[in-house]
């Protein structure tokens, strides 16, 4: 292992109500460990077409008892305060949604969501969930680069990643940031996070997060490569049964683009969008350094007309 990665940061977004075998995390640690040695999924080659076997294998689900899903409330009451949304019902895209669990919730507020997934599979149980509740949404399969939208919405999300950074080169990512600003209203905000930090993430050199819920825990053991950006993360899941019994699966392995906050705010810029301001994870002050690991983001599009910001 270099250098750079002999320490070791541990992050615990949530406490477990009951710990994960101790035998389980030896394992590991021991360097003949299957999971640390399982061959990698590399990156798809650039190019400007999807490649579906990539991401079916990538995302090709998304569990309602991961730590991170149990935020949805809050998520949406950060994202209506930073749009100033809360008491005007508006057009909503939704990127990269997964099971929709964020358009949900803002279709119960009011808002006409649309959410975009390259999954049909998470899609589905998101089309679901919102014929259970009442709710109209609108489930859209579709590349994220590729939405066909201009002029269309008055606020965009990313959230939790949202694919920032998940395409495989800074070109295709541009296209991405591209496909926000022409969906977006002039005035429209873009809201995204959280996200590494990537000048946190070069000052610290994390080996390893851990994610945790009552259930589940989630081991991310990182590599780290400066030029470009790019963490590849290879995840190994904890999942306790009605028994109380642990289990142990390895996921495929991912590699994507982290940004530090100055990068974005020029990418953003570039496509004419200008940042309002970041805040920190998980505390969303509006303050950011490289002692914070993640990051949300506020940008907007200049309104219309003149005087308009460029």
């Amino acid at each position: 292992m270099p250098p750079a990665f002999s320490r070791c940061c541990i992050a615990v977004r949530h406490r477990p109500a009951v710990r994960v075998p101790e035998a389980a995390v030896q394992r590991m640690r021991r360097p003949d460990s299957k999971v640390l040695n399982e061959e990698r999924m590399q990156p798809r080659p650039n190019g400007d077409d999807t490649d579906p076997a990539w991401y079916n294998t990538a995302w090709q689900s998304i569990d309602s008892a991961a730590p991170w899903t149990q935020r949805t409330l809050e998520d949406a009451d950060f994202v209506c305060e930073c749009a100033d949304i809360a008491a005007r019902p508006v057009r909503v895209l939704d990127l990269a949604c997964g099971t929709g669990r964020h358009s949900i919730e803002l279709a119960r507020r009011g808002h006409s969501v649309v959410a975009v997934d390259l999954q049909e599979k998470l899609l589905e149980v998101g089309r679901a969930e919102a014929r259970r509740r009442g709710l109209a949404v609108e489930f859209l399969q579709s590349d994220v680069r590729n939405v066909p939208f201009e002029s269309e919405f008055d606020v965009v999300l990313n959230l939790w990643e949202g694919a920032i950074g998940y395409l495989e080169n800074d070109a295709e990512n541009e296209r991405h940031f591209e496909a926000i600003a022409r969906a977006l209203v002039p005035g429209g905000h873009h809201i995204a996070g959280p996200l590494y930090n990537a000048d946190w993430v070069a000052r610290s050199a994390p080996a390893q997060l851990w994610y945790m819920s009552r259930d589940m825990a989630l081991l991310s053991r990182l590599e780290w490569s400066p030029e470009p950006r790019q963490i590849i993360d290879t995840c190994t899941e904890f999942r306790r049964d009605d028994d109380a019994r642990w289990s142990m699966t390895a996921k495929p392995a991912v590699s994507y683009r982290i940004y530090a906050p100055s990068e974005l705010r020029e990418l953003l810029a570039k496509v004419g969008l200008h940042v309002v301001n970041f805040y920190a994870e998980p505390s969303r002050a509006p303050e950011i350094d490289d002692r914070h690991s993640e990051f949300w983001i506020h940008s907007r599009k200049a309104p219309a007309g003149p005087g308009a910001r460029r």
